[in-house]
């Protein structure tokens, strides 16, 4: 398929456009109205011709294409705000890597590529990336000649071998019919679509039994799912393993935001956490963590070497307990077996202080989430958080009726430690910038202004983040503007060389230098220590963006 779609680029992308998507896909053009536009994958994209047709229709757009055709299509889709990618079916390893999931993924004239051996994989696939309620959209070519099999690597195709793929995967058949080819005569076109109705996983039924049905006498399984609902809405570079079943992140980090979240808990608050006992891990180290600040306790911090061994006594109290309760017995309904499946490492003990990064954290084992759960972890926390801290309270009181009477200070107990907007390290900067003589333009629009703010780039409001990528001098008038909303895909592009600049300019070759980048590789999807950039933060930075996005359904700022 590489060799044939690889050959003149140019000549095959001219053929492809000298047909206009709306003749082509007019079999299922009811299927797409009665779609509402919202994100999109086209999968083979090839020379972008249809994706700049959805595109016009209102659609944000991650075109994916493995050949030569890819860089055709991205010269031809300039201005269509279309992202793209190199990646390939059955693994879509890319677009999982970076957490999306769609409203409409559509596969034009590309099935009969996908080896018969690799079929129900990339189904499965497929399905795992739509949203609930979303629509996968195949079109079949049917008949094929013997050079066409040999020069472009088709395979037999056949719609009840699809209908039984979707049957598999609980998917229900929303359209099938067939047109002639136009030109060749042995050759015709089948046009199916599937849409799923739920998450596609059981993740939400299955979630919703261990915080609601789920037997408890600690508030330790409601503590893991809030901890792994956080990990996967906000850390998708913690993932240090992805395959077809499941997603593996460092203990240590579900350790650390578990200590975050148990300290006000605990140490402030004095609540309840078990029927009758105290936490197994709230020991002297746990309790030594009273003195500690939040940016002692963040991702990217550098501790001396004696509060080093006292955070990392917590974490090995932490990891230890999580592994031996609430992954153990968080188990799949009517089953013995662990949702989570977690393996403990007694960590060789640092002696030169602690370097709160994902290398460190993985010292202490790992996690292992099944690939739909994480999914749905990741995408439907705004829900999940709120659903989780409720029960915890509900379950609490149950224990100690005076919690019924804490009012709004409870709420104040169950507020993650990082939930405060801060700007400070940025502002500091911008300051010594400027008495060194630079000059700090806003970055939205490029132009010089006396009043600058530190504005968070994608919306504290909505999406809680202080890493200093997302934290950008602003014009006080902008900012006001911008408000609580999403930059538009425009404004980001048209900002991108502005937005590089700062960071090289602020951080590289600063004392922040490393904390940008600890922070860019935890919080932002696809990046590689191995391989970091600010391009490739910035390209990282995009993709989070997208997610974001459809998965809050945020307003835009900017021209789109």
């Amino acid at each position: 398929m590489g060799n044939y779609y690889d050959h003149s680029p140019q000549a095959l992308a001219a053929q492809y456009d000298a047909i206009s998507s709306a003749d082509v896909h007019q079999p299922w053009l009811s299927v797409l109205d009665s779609l509402k536009p919202r994100l999109a994958l086209d999968v083979g994209a090839g020379s972008g011709r249809d994706a700049r047709w959805l595109a016009d229709k209102g659609w944000d757009v991650i075109a994916v294409e493995p050949s030569d055709l890819r860089q055709q299509g991205i010269t031809n889709s300039k201005g269509y705000g279309i992202e793209w990618l190199n990646d390939s079916m059955p693994d879509l390893a890319r677009v999982r890597t970076i957490g999306y999931r769609f409203d409409l993924i559509l596969l034009s004239a590309v099935w009969q590529h996908v080896k018969p051996s690799e079929r129900a994989r990339a189904f499965r696939i497929l399905t795992e990336l739509l949203n609930p309620g979303g629509v996968i959209v195949i079109l079949l070519r049917q008949g094929t000649d013997d050079e066409e099999n040999a020069a472009r690597q088709f395979y037999e195709v056949l719609p009840e071998e699809l209908d039984q793929y979707a049957k598999d995967r609980a998917l229900r058949k929303l359209l099938w019919t067939q047109t002639q080819d136009a030109e060749r005569t042995h050759v015709t076109w089948g046009y199916l679509a599937y849409q799923i109705p739920d998450d596609g996983t059981g993740g939400l039924s299955l979630l919703r039994h261990i915080i609601i049905n789920d037997d408890k006498t600690a508030t330790y399984k409601l503590g893991l799912l809030r901890v792994l609902s956080r990990i996967a809405e906000s850390y998708p570079g913690a993932v240090i393993k992805r395959d077809d079943e499941s997603v593996t992140i460092p203990l240590g980090l579900v350790g650390l935001l578990w200590l975050k979240q148990y300290k006000p808990l605990i140490l402030q608050y004095q609540l309840p956490q078990l029927a009758k006992a105290n936490p197994s891990f709230a020991k002297q180290a746990f309790n030594a963590l009273v003195d500690f600040s939040d940016p002692e306790l963040r991702l990217g911090a550098s501790i001396a070497v004696e509060r080093g061994k006292v955070l990392e006594q917590a974490l090995i109290d932490a990891c230890r307990a999580i592994h031996r309760n609430p992954a153990h017995y968080t188990t799949f309904p009517g089953t013995n077996r662990p949702v989570f499946d977690t393996r403990y490492v007694s960590p060789a003990r640092s002696s030169t202080g602690v370097m709160v990064n994902l290398e460190y954290l993985s010292r202490f084992g790992d996690v292992k989430v099944p690939a739909g759960i994480w999914q749905t972890l990741g995408q439907y926390a705004c829900w999940l958080e709120p659903a989780i801290v409720h029960e915890w309270q509900q379950l609490m009181a149950r224990w100690d009726y005076s919690v019924r009477d804490r009012g709004p200070s409870l709420a104040n107990a169950f507020r993650w430690e990082d939930s405060v907007r801060f700007t400070g390290q940025v502002r500091a900067r911008v300051n010594e910038l400027r008495e060194q003589g630079d000059v700090i333009a806003c970055t939205w629009t490029g132009k010089r202004s006396k009043e600058l703010d530190i504005d968070h780039a994608f919306p504290w409001a909505r999406w809680p983040n202080n890493d200093l990528w997302n934290l950008l001098p602003c014009s006080s008038n902008i900012n006001a503007q911008k408000s609580d909303r999403l930059p538009s895909q425009v404004a980001m592009h048209r900002a991108s060389s502005r937005i590089i600049e700062w960071w090289g300019r602020a951080y590289c070759s600063s004392s922040l230098e490393q904390q940008f980048n600890e922070e860019a590789l935890i919080s932002l999807p696809g990046l590689s220590r191995d391989a970091l950039t600010l391009e490739s933060v910035y390209e990282a930075m995009l993709h989070q963006r997208a997610k974001i996005k459809h998965d809050q359904q945020l307003a835009e700022w900017g021209p789109r």
